[in-house]
């Protein structure tokens, strides 16, 4: 809630800017140098990139800390990001090595996690992706190794090997 003169301290006037249709969760540009986006829970399944660039897209003109908030009814998005499972967490953070600048960390249900590229040419692009193993899965490596080494060991000392005379007689040292 923002009111007085641009976001002074918390009172009892009618807010200056509400949002009826934000979702449950945001994340801000963390950029050193410019903020141009914010991205938004728009719902479990999608979020969406909004721009903060551009004069008609203000709520309110600089200056002061409420400059930076998105007028109502002229947002613009730029992107809309979809997702399999129930979007849990996001962070926007910045990613100098995958995705070359901000990016958008997302949790969901399933166990994934998703990095999604936020600038550049590849803007929309999933840069990483990582996921939770079933135990299942986690343990079948493990039980097929075993199961290589007992054929192996049925195959080479097996009885129905052939074995040259030679290496069957006893080695004498």
């Amino acid at each position: 809630k923002l009111c007085g003169r641009h976001g002074g301290p918390v009172c009892n006037k009618q807010p200056l800017i509400t949002y009826p249709d934000v979702g449950a969760s945001f994340g801000v540009e963390q950029s050193r140098q410019k903020t141009d986006f914010m991205v938004d829970l728009h719902d479990d399944f999608t979020c969406v990139v909004w721009s903060l660039t551009g004069k008609d897209t203000l709520a309110i003109q600089p200056p002061g800390p409420a400059g930076r908030l998105l007028h109502p009814f002229h947002r613009r998005v730029l992107l809309d990001l979809r997702h399999t499972a129930k979007v849990t967490q996001l962070l926007v953070a910045e990613d100098p090595q995958d995705a070359e600048g901000p990016c958008l960390l997302v949790a969901c249900s399933d166990g994934s996690v998703l990095l999604w590229d936020l600038e550049g040419d590849d803007k929309g692009e999933i840069q990483a992706e990582m996921r939770s193993l079933p135990t299942w899965e986690f343990l079948m490596p493990v039980f097929l190794v075993m199961v290589s080494f007992a054929q192996l060991t049925a195959l080479a000392f097996g009885p129905n090997v052939g074995w040259r005379d030679e290496v069957r007689v006893p080695a004498n040292i």
